[in-house]
C-alpha cells in the first residue's frame, strides 16, 4: 500500500468528481479506483474497516479531501499505480486551470477500450516493465539505497 499527500493528489481528492477519463494516464486507473468519505484521521478500528470495504477488489482509493492511496501484489505495482495517478492528476488539474475548470474527458466506452488495451492479456502487472529500469537508474545514481 502506498499513501501520498502530493500537491495533485491531494488537489484531486478535493474535487467531487474526483479523476476524469481525460488523459491515457487516467485512463490506464479507469475502473480501478473507488473513493472513500473522509471522516477525520483514519485511526479508529471503524474507519478502518469501512476503507477496506470501500477499496475491496480494487486498486486504490481517492480519500476525500486527503489524498490517494493504492494497493499492488508487489511493491512495484503499488508504485507504477500511485505514480500513474499522480500523473493523471497533474494533466487533469492543469487543464482545468488553463479551462476555467472545463476539460476534455473521454466517453466511458472509448475510456473502457483504452484501459483495456493497456490490460493486454493480463499477464503483466503495472510495473512489471518499468520497475527494473527505475532500479537500474538508482543503482546508477544512488548505489547506496539497497544498504
Amino acid at each position: 500500500m502506498i499513501h501520498l499527500h502530493t500537491p495533485w493528489g491531494l488537489a484531486l481528492s478535493m474535487l467531487p468528481d474526483g479523476l476524469l477519463p481525460t488523459s491515457q494516464f487516467a485512463m490506464r486507473l479507469y475502473g480501478r479506483l473507488g473513493r472513500h468519505a473522509y471522516e477525520g484521521l483514519a485511526l479508529g478500528a471503524g474507519e478502518q474497516r469501512r476503507l477496506v470495504a470501500n477499496l475491496g477488489s480494487l486498486d486504490g482509493l481517492i480519500l476525500a479531501n486527503h489524498g490517494p492511496l493504492t494497493v499492488g501484489r508487489t511493491v512495484a505495482e503499488a508504485w507504477m499505480l500511485m505514480y500513474l495517478l499522480d500523473r493523471a492528476a497533474q494533466a487533469q488539474l492543469a487543464a482545468m486551470a488553463a479551462s476555467g475548470g472545463r476539460v476534455l474527458a473521454v466517453d466511458p466506452a472509448l475510456a473502457e477500450l483504452t484501459y483495456r488495451q493497456w490490460v493486454g492479456d493480463g499477464s503483466e502487472r503495472d510495473g512489471d516493465i518499468e520497475w527494473p529500469a527505475l532500479l537500474r537508474g538508482l543503482d546508477r545514481t544512488a548505489p547506496g539505497y539497497r544498504d
